[in-house]
């Protein structure tokens, strides 16, 4: 990425632009230390909405940082964090982050490299938020111990409305009868109001 065009991007967010609403960065190899940059901007920011950092490689430590913005940050309603390298560890901070932050609907973790660890941390997240109504976790390397805490998650929370899970390494057949049991639950309370 053309490295004055990125510290314009970050002036932009750090200076709370109004006008920008959806930040598209993706495949921009921004790495970890972008993602640490952009986060830190992130923190005051309350104009942006959506923000994809899909395909740039920015691991657990770029997790970490987005993770303490999403603490602060009160207007990211859709997270697209696909292809990032973003293992248990970084699963486990941006579940840390969604059990106080209240506009995060939409979370995109699909392919990257979070195990059962990863997912049970965010099991136990999204048994108290509120907010999330789509999670995906497609193509990771989480297996049943994953799955079940995800589906015990699902007993309680009444938001998450999609949850994606395929390609990953789940042969408890059982386990996805119930998480899909669960979200055809919380399609009908959310369609009923």
């Amino acid at each position: 990425m053309n490295d004055g065009y990125f510290e314009q991007i970050i002036k932009r967010v750090a200076d709370n632009d109004p006008t920008l609403n959806e930040l598209d960065l993706w495949d921009k190899q921004i790495r970890n230390d972008g993602a640490v940059a952009l986060a830190e901007a992130l923190k005051t920011n309350a104009s942006i909405t959506e923000l994809c950092l899909e395909s740039n490689r920015i691991g657990d430590r770029g997790a970490v940082a987005l993770s303490d913005a999403l603490k602060t940050n009160p207007s990211i309603t859709e997270l697209y964090l696909y292809d990032n390298q973003i293992r248990d560890y970084g699963a486990w901070v941006l579940a840390e982050a969604l059990k106080t932050n209240s506009s995060l609907e939409l979370l995109d973790l699909d392919y990257n490299r979070i195990g059962d660890e990863g997912a049970e941390a965010l099991g136990e997240a999204i048994k108290t938020n509120p907010s999330i109504t789509k999670l995906n976790l497609n193509r990771n390397q989480i297996g049943d111990e994953g799955a079940i805490a995800l589906a015990e998650a699902l007993q309680t929370n009444t938001s998450i409305t999609a949850l994606g899970l395929y390609g990953n390494q789940i042969e408890n057949k059982k386990v996805f009868e119930d998480i899909k049991a669960y979200l055809a639950r919380n399609k009908e309370r959310q369609k009923n109001g």
